[in-house]
């Protein structure tokens, strides 16, 4: 019923949980493609932000309109998250740990694509009809 918030969050949501596999599985010390166990938190995090937004947006396509506020408080956080740790990853990649700029740059996306998520959303928020009305 919602579709353009509703898009956005899914869209999301699939892009948050394709960017937290990419940064499990790759370890940027060997260059293998593997199990990157210092990547775990990051990953977890990554995820739960990604099915948070994923299940706002098919519950917001089915007309649920708190999912839709639901969806805009977690591109909030996850925005806010992301940053903080992009902002810490981005500076110990400049340092004496270079193979730190993979997570970065991973983590530098996710906070991207969240805040583009957000800005939309917001606008797809305030484009919809008022409870009343809608009836």
């Amino acid at each position: 019923m919602f579709s353009y918030p509703a898009k956005w969050l899914t869209g999301l949501g699939l892009a948050l949980l394709v960017l937290a596999l990419a940064l499990v599985m790759y370890n940027p010390h060997t260059g293998a493609i593997g199990f990157y166990a210092k990547a775990q938190t990051g990953g977890i995090i990554a995820s739960v932000f990604g099915l948070g937004a994923l299940v706002c947006g098919k519950l917001g396509r089915s007309g649920l309109r708190g999912a839709l506020w639901t969806g805009l408080l977690i591109c909030l956080l996850a925005v806010a998250g992301f940053f903080t740790s992009a902002k810490k990853f981005v500076k110990r990649a400049q340092g004496p740990e270079p193979e730190l700029a993979y997570s970065a740059t991973l983590i530098s996306l996710m906070c991207g694509a969240s805040f583009i998520t957000l800005i939309n959303v917001a606008r797809g928020i305030r484009r919809l009809p008022l409870a009343a009305e809608s009836k």
